[in-house]
């Protein structure tokens, strides 16, 4: 959606009529080509013959997107991203949800840090939801308080950046995850396979001459 346009639906209380929208609802099977109507922030269905006409046909309108893989960078990076820009950037792309990823500095890897999160989040363009570290730091040693952080808000886990890095404390979490009824997002990549490897493995790999992970 242009600036202009994203501009006029949520500052001015005019009724406008965006001719030749895209609207996509996956949950009605619908994808076609409309005119609609707003009214004061609101969708009507019609609009009144002064309505001011917006060409919307490189817009799409369709309910809210979910992210779910964001990072956010704070606490620890302002200077790359925010709670509130990256909230911001995610509703003028058409996100109404993003889950915010526990690669910040601090981890989020303690129930106090995601009360803080969510209590910013509180105040943004877009609802955001805490994924927790699944390891206090995100260093793969010791298993974060799982349970505190769910009674905190968060949704779901993640060494984001980092694999869990052995396969007994990948099905300990696992477990103890699965008796919350939370999944664990995992970085599924072995160091010790990568190395220093820059792409994938394959022919590609091959003819340019770098070294690939399996």
């Amino acid at each position: 959606m242009s600036p202009g346009v994203f501009g006029r639906l949520t500052d001015a209380p005019a009724t406008l009529l965006l001719a030749g929208v895209r609207v996509i609802d996956p949950a009605e099977g619908t994808d076609a080509i409309r005119d609609l109507a707003i009214h004061e922030g609101r969708f009507v269905d019609h609009a009144p013959a002064d309505a001011e006409r917006v060409d919307g046909h490189r817009l799409i309108a369709a309910p809210g997107f979910c992210d779910l893989h964001v990072h956010l960078r704070d606490p620890g990076d302002p200077a790359t991203e925010t709670i509130e820009s990256g909230a911001r950037a995610a509703a003028k792309g058409g996100f109404t949800t993003i889950c915010a990823m526990p690669n910040t500095d601090p981890p989020l890897d303690r129930p106090e840090l995601i009360a803080a999160l969510r209590e910013r989040a509180a105040e943004t363009a877009c609802r955001i939801r805490a994924i927790g570290a699944a390891t206090l730091e995100r260093r793969g040693e010791r298993v974060a308080d799982h349970g505190g952080m769910i009674g905190a808000g968060a949704i779901g886990f993640s060494d984001d950046g980092s694999a869990i890095p052995t396969d007994d404390l990948a099905r300990f979490i696992l477990a103890v995850l699965a008796n919350l009824s939370v999944p664990l997002i995992e970085h599924a990549e072995d160091a010790a396979l990568a190395g220093a490897s820059v792409m994938r493995v394959g022919p590609n790999a091959s003819r340019l001459g770098l070294v690939g992970w399996p």
